[in-house]
């Protein structure tokens, strides 16, 4: 592990009024500050609720506010976003993304290593922040690294797991997300994270452990309830309205009420594609 001592990060964070059992107690925007008080930069600026965006504009005040960074597309951090020509009219946003991606290209996971990975928000080390490739929950998810504090979007929530639909994440991606994040704070990079639903995760490492094993223990419950139903992947064109899915998505989410079924098969999908590559 590093000895390398990284100063705090300045931010305030203000949680959206849009609970629900997938944002938990609604979705986490944070305003990262420069050191000497006169620029700022907002991550997922949230949905488009005005009293929302009036705490925000609060907390930004009269700095310049430098950059916003989207760490997925999902509408509970993006749709502020709509009207950003009306409250952020100069501001770039960063995210990978093209659809939101604005007076700068969109981000590539590929470059997002090294220097090309920094912003610059302000003179100070504190005012820079790293951008960090962690596709999985959507495939262009981001987190943003300042100091040792790590803004996880939905990469890691504050309470529960994250949720993997197919077509939108991919487990495989997730597994190498979660794994590079666990080296990172083996590394002393990471010793805090910001998630964007739930409180903020004093234990890094213990959290991502968990992480990790209970995503793969649920690939076991998969292939278990495979092997139950005698039934074999090689060839299949996996979807979430097929009817081994749903099969699946009985025995391993035996619990979930009916009307979250088509929500489990798009979960158990995903699963699926996972095991048919991997085993």
């Amino acid at each position: 592990m590093t000895n390398e001592q990284h100063p705090a990060p300045r931010f305030a964070r203000r949680t959206a009024d849009n609970p629900s059992p997938m944002t938990l107690d609604g979705t986490n925007s944070y305003v990262l500050f420069t050191a000497d008080d006169s620029a700022a930069v907002i991550i997922d600026p949230g949905p488009q609720l005005d009293e929302h965006l009036g705490a925000l504009s609060e907390l930004v005040g009269d700095r310049e506010l430098r950059g916003i960074v989207l760490t997925h597309h999902h509408w509970d951090h993006s749709d502020l976003l709509k009207t950003v020509d009306e409250w952020a009219p100069q501001t770039p946003v960063f995210a990978v993304d093209s659809a939101f991606a604005r007076f700068v290209p969109p981000l590539e996971h590929e470059d997002l290593s090294g220097d090309d990975a920094v912003l610059e928000f302000g003179p100070a080390e504190t005012d820079r922040i790293r951008l960090v490739s962690t596709p999985g929950h959507t495939l262009d998810s981001i987190s943003v690294l300042a100091g040792t504090v790590l803004f996880s979007g939905d990469t890691v929530l504050g309470r529960g797991t994250t949720v993997i639909m197919h077509g939108d994440g991919s487990v495989e991606k997730y597994l190498d997300s979660l794994a590079r994040l666990r080296s990172m704070v083996e590394q002393g990079r990471i010793t805090e994270i910001q998630p964007a639903h739930g409180e903020s995760i004093a234990n890094p490492a213990e959290v991502l452990d968990y992480y990790i094993s209970h995503r793969r223990e649920r690939l076991d419950e998969v292939r278990a309830a495979l092997a139950e139903q005698g039934a074999q992947l090689d060839g299949l064109e996996i979807s979430p309205e097929h009817e081994l899915t749903e099969a699946v998505g009985r025995i391993v989410y035996a619990t979930a009420p009916q009307d979250m079924r088509q929500t489990v098969n798009t979960i158990v999908a995903a699963q699926l594609e996972y095991v048919q590559k991997h085993g």
